[in-house]
């Protein structure tokens, strides 16, 4: 009775005071959220880079990369989804470190694969390479200016961003055998001296010193006969 009363007198249903006073919530048009995935800052994000789809339910389709980090696999939550069975829940992971972009498996079942090798940690990748997640092949092909990188620097590169052990040093070249000592020239032999012709004897003429002996001895000998 004071309810109908009360309300009586204001002209109004008294039970309008249980009635929410604010406007009713907006609803966003349909493709908002998947327009606002691709803005930053209300401009829209540039493309970066792109995967084309080799295999698969999504084959010749372009699964495209806006953000310097996209995550990769089979939940919609991801950056990049892959709707394989093959393809982990969460597979893999893109960064672009310093104008190289850098693919990082997140530990996935059945493997992430640069070119046929599989991808133990993380690994960089060059424009024009084959990926593959679990059984889904596609291609990367980057397409920001500043990548920085080019076919065939992958090992380049890796070596910039694994640290490692130190490359070994290279071996010191042998040491250069040192010049054999020139042959001496042999000893030019003393010339013999050559043997002096034997000097005539002078014979002594005889004088007149001889003469006069032998004229004594003559003499005597005649006067020894004369007197015998």
């Amino acid at each position: 009775m004071a309810g109908g009363f009360f309300g009586g007198l204001s002209g109004k249903d008294p039970t309008s005071r249980f009635e929410s006073a604010g406007p009713a919530p907006a609803v966003p048009p349909a493709g908002a959220s998947e327009r606002l995935k691709q803005t930053m800052h209300g401009a829209p994000a540039a493309v970066l880079a792109n995967f084309l789809v080799r295999s698969g339910s999504l084959k010749g389709q372009r699964l495209i990369v806006r953000t310097p980090v996209a995550n990769i696999g089979r939940a919609d939550y991801n950056d990049l989804m892959i709707p394989d069975e093959s393809v982990s829940t969460s597979h893999a992971k893109l960064q672009r470190r310093e104008g190289v972009w850098v693919l990082v498996d997140l530990d996935s079942t059945n493997g992430t694969f640069v070119d046929g090798d599989r991808v133990k940690g993380e690994t960089p990748i060059s424009p024009g390479v084959t990926v593959r997640f679990g059984d889904i092949s596609l291609v990367f092909e980057p397409t920001d200016d500043a990548a920085g990188t080019a076919k065939g620097s992958g090992t380049r590169v890796l070596e910039v961003i694994r640290p490692g052990a130190p490359p070994a040093p290279k071996p010191a070249p042998p040491p250069k055998a040192a010049p054999a000592p020139a042959a001496a020239a042999p000893a030019k032999p003393k010339p013999k001296p050559a043997p002096k012709a034997p000097v005539a004897e002078k014979k002594k003429g005889k004088g007149c010193g001889g003469s006069a002996a032998v004229l004594v001895m003559a003499f005597m000998a005649i006067v020894y006969w004369v007197l015998i």
